[in-house]
């Protein structure tokens, strides 16, 4: 019994210490227990356990319509603590604070506070006056507000206007059931808008309320206009002026007003009030033009408003447009300057007026096809200064043709004139081409150029079509173009030997094919260094001789010609050179041989050409094989080289006496040769026949002191003319040097051949006249 007793004492002393093991809460805290609004809050507590340790410490918060779960407490120096910041706690009212404490058991024990935010407002709910003018008190009501309850008791203020503190004239203020706290200042010693700020304090929560007063002059006396500052002598002008006394308008008089033009008092001509505002009218002093002060005074009690501005007395204006043929120009005239700018447009009839105070002014005039801006203009005086004119003339400029012409006469003083000529596009065939030219000393109304034209610099805009200029002296300017030259010419031919003489001839026209004249012309064979020079006649025709190179190939001839202002045109042509392939045979026109007989004729085969053959084949055609021997080829004739054959006549006894036209034929290269001589087979007897009938025939002519010219036919003399004059020609020739080797082996068989020929006709003749005398003796002996 006493063992079971033991036991349960046991027990129930265990259970006793168990329960007593449940963590405890103590020394809870919450700071400060009346936070105002955007103010942070502290709450901390002790947290422990005998026989476990603390897991850890939070909190959760209810509000008005808030909840903060689980906010964790940090452990410091044996409590547990954390800083609620203020964006948590953004409603005013009641706040409960839950403290939980668990141990490493999952033992929790809680513990709970409270705290009330509270809220400070101020509002001003009217600064009188309003404005307020320099002199007045000022008077804030402003009212101040714990959770929407109004304070009347217990705050303290502070007034800054524009951020300067101003010391209240009633301190403490006095509280007004209906104004709130009123608060009186004095208004500052300037004028503008000032911002007012009302610092109100209760039980450390501090509250700023803002507003703006606006601060003026008691009297206000403004120039509201003036009708005009642009004035002549003895105009009138009305100003417009704003006059009050503490917002109250004011009667303008005489007296209360002086008006002063550079000095010179102004009388008032009339005074009247409309509404707020007082309109005085005045009449201006003589002056000459120029810019003027006006001052104006008002004088009212013991105020005085002084106020200044600029009056002009103006220069007119006036002019007419007339161009050269008396006809109105359009133009629109516009002076830009820093203080004053206007605008003035010709009428139907050219003329123009206005009026302009005097100044430097950029001066801007637009015609229909041109723009000119002059800088820097002085202007006091305008009296017709401008002359404009776009005369259509017909210029004679070679090489140049004229789109249009524009004069301008400006008797004024400038710095700088910037022009803008417009031009038409399709008189122009390309733009390209443009050209600006000047005339420096033109005849307005003879529309004449008295000096040369002379070309400018400028800017060719070909989208705008517009041609900027910038310059400092005026005149007639010209937009123009180079006119095209035309180029047409030929060669002689379309080959040529190496070293051959090429004859060029051709003509140079312009656009509108008219000859152009002194025009230089310059040959080039391209790629070869040989070039010709001429110049074209009076007619544009020009001619050119030239060699053809020394190698054979494919060229082109390109020819070009120049002469300023045209546009240099070139134009080129092909040709084809390669060596000659000629040769020429010396060969004599007839050969005499008896039958039976036999005899060797000389042959002279000259290659006259400039290339080499090799086995020329020769043949002879005309008599029987049996007639001849000679050789069948040659195995080589160089250019320039001569070579001579034999043919070798054995003539039978049995022939007939007759005569064969012989061909003498040369094959070389791709090429052939024959020439023609007349073989004549004969016997003895019919040459003694011709041989006596020659002696009998024969007389010594009688000398008488004249001389007598042989009877020869026509034939004989018409060739020993055409040898004379071919003699002649090889002298000429051989005077000039020409020393190509084919030229004087030409001649040489001009030469043989007409040597040749006579010999031909003088054997035909006289075996002619020996056959007929033979058979008038066979006759006769009959």
């Amino acid at each position: 019994m006493k063992k079971l007793l033991l036991f349960i004492l046991i027990i129930a002393i265990s259970s006793f210490y168990s329960v007593e093991a449940i963590p405890v809460i103590s020394n809870i805290k919450i700071e400060p227990s009346n936070p105002w609004f955007n103010q942070d809050v502290f709450v901390s507590c002790d947290c422990s356990d005998e026989n476990y340790t603390i897991s850890y410490v939070y909190v959760d918060i209810n509000g008005p319509n808030i909840t903060i779960s689980e906010w964790n407490l940090n452990k410091v120096n044996g409590s547990y603590s954390d800083t609620i910041d203020h964006s948590y706690l953004y409603r005013t009212g009641q706040y409960v604070v839950t403290f939980y404490c668990v141990n490493n058991a999952s033992e929790t024990v809680t513990g709970t506070g409270t705290f009330t935010v509270s809220n400070l407002t101020s509002t001003i709910t009217s600064i009188i006056p309003s404005p307020a003018y320099i002199g007045d008190v000022i008077e804030i009501n402003v009212f101040v507000k714990k959770d929407g309850m109004n304070l009347n008791s217990g705050v303290g203020f502070n007034v800054y206007l524009n951020g300067e503190k101003k010391n209240l004239k009633q301190d403490p203020p006095i509280y007004d059931s209906v104004k709130g706290w009123v608060l009186r200042i004095d208004v500052p010693s300037t004028t503008g808008t000032f911002g007012v700020d009302v610092n109100a304090e209760y039980k450390g929560a501090k509250v700023v309320s803002s507003s703006t007063i606006e601060v003026k002059q008691p009297l206000e006396f403004d120039l509201v206009s003036i009708d005009k500052t642009w004035v002549k002598p003895g105009d009138n002008v009305t100003f417009t002026f704003k006059a009050m006394f503490k917002g109250n308008a004011i009667d303008l008089r005489d007296e209360y007003l002086n008006f002063l033009i550079n000095s010179v008092d102004s009388n008032i001509l009339e005074i009247y009030r409309s509404g707020e505002y007082s309109y005085v009218k005045i009449s201006v002093p003589n002056l000459l033009p120029g810019s003027y002060d006006l001052n104006i005074r008002f004088t009212y009690m013991d105020f005085v408003k002084d106020i200044s501005r600029k009056i002009n007395y103006v220069v007119p204006i006036s002019g007419s447009m007339i161009d050269s043929s008396n006809k109105p120009v359009h133009m629109q005239l516009k002076f830009m300057g820093n203080e004053a700018q206007t605008t003035i447009i010709t009428d139907s009839s050219g003329s123009y007026s206005g009026s302009i105070p005097p100044g430097i002014y950029d001066v801007e005039l637009t015609f229909s096809n041109s723009k000119l801006t002059l800088t820097r203009v002085m202007i006091n005086e305008f009296k017709n200064p401008i002359r404009y004119d776009r005369p259509t003339l017909e210029i004679n400029m070679p090489g140049i043709g004229v789109e249009g012409i524009y004069v301008y006469e400006i008797a004024l003083a400038y710095s700088n004139a910037y022009l803008e000529l417009m031009y038409d596009d399709s008189k122009i065939l390309d733009e390209t081409r443009m050209i600006i030219y000047k005339c420096e000393n033109w005849n307005f109304g003879r529309k004449l150029c008295n000096s040369d034209w002379k070309i400018i610099s400028g800017e060719i805009d070909t989208v705008r079509n517009i041609v900027k200029i910038n310059t400092t002296k005026l005149s007639a300017f010209m937009v123009g173009y180079k006119k095209d030259m035309f180029l047409d010419f030929d060669a002689d031919r379309d080959e040529y030997f190496l070293k051959d003489i090429i004859r060029i001839s051709g003509i140079t026209q312009d656009e509108d094919s008219n000859p152009i004249s002194d025009v230089q012309i310059t040959a080039i064979i391209l790629n070869t260094g040989i070039t010709a020079t001429t110049k074209s006649d009076k007619s544009g025709v020009f001619s050119l001789e030239f060699l053809s190179p020394d190698k054979e190939g494919d060229f082109t001839v390109m020819v070009k010609a120049e002469k300023s202002p045209f546009t240099s045109v070139n134009k080129s042509s092909s040709i084809k050179v390669f060596r000659s392939e000629k040769i020429s045979i010396l060969i004599p026109k007839s050969f005499r041989i008896n039958k039976g007989e036999s005899s060797s004729m000389s042959v002279s085969i000259i290659n006259i050409g400039q290339r080499d053959f090799s086995r020329l084949t020769l043949s002879l055609s005309g008599i029987p094989d049996s007639y001849y021997s000679m050789p069948s080829e040659i195995e080589e004739l160089k250019a320039g080289e001569e070579k001579n054959i034999y043919i070798d006549f054995q003539i039978p006894e049995n022939a007939g006496i007759s005569s064969h036209t012989c061909g003498f034929k040369v094959i070389y290269g791709n090429n052939s040769l024959e020439e023609q001589f007349v073989l004549t087979v004969s016997s003895p007897e019919i040459n003694e026949i011709e041989t006596t009938s020659a002696i009998e025939g024969f007389k010594f002519p009688n000398f008488t002191g004249k001389i007598v010219l042989p009877n020869l036919g026509l034939d004989s003399l018409s060739i020993m003319l055409i040898a004379v004059l071919v003699f002649s020609l090889s002298v000429l020739f051989k005077r000039r040097k020409f020393k190509k080797t084919f030229e004087r082996r030409e001649i040489k068989n001009k030469l043989l051949d007409i040597r040749g020929e006579i010999e031909r006709r003088s054997m035909r003749r006289e075996i002619e006249s020996g056959i007929k005398r033979k058979m008038k003796k066979l006759k006769k002996r009959k």
